[in-house]
């Protein structure tokens, strides 16, 4: 689902976007994510199997030290070259 909305339209910016790597391997966009941290304070509960990730800081403060998924951010990459080279 994370793939397909973010290269629905390759040639905007990535944002908030950006594919975060949760501790149990699921990958979602920091916005979503940040979202959960505004609720959840102290940890993220992954939306597809429920793992526990703890946020370092409280809140959406916390996000910022989630790892990117460095694999999806260069398929996006790639695509967004791609896309204006046509």
């Amino acid at each position: 689902i994370f793939l397909t909305s973010v290269l629905s339209d390759v040639s905007k910016p990535i944002g908030n976007r950006i594919p975060l790597l949760l501790e149990c391997g699921h990958t979602y966009c920091e916005g979503c994510i940040a979202k959960w941290a505004r609720v959840q304070k102290t940890q993220v509960l992954c939306p597809e199997c429920t793992h526990s990730t703890p946020l370092t800081l409280e809140g959406e403060k916390g996000v910022g030290n989630i790892p990117a998924n460095i694999y999806l951010l260069g398929v996006i990459t790639n695509a967004k070259r791609a896309s204006f080279r046509r």
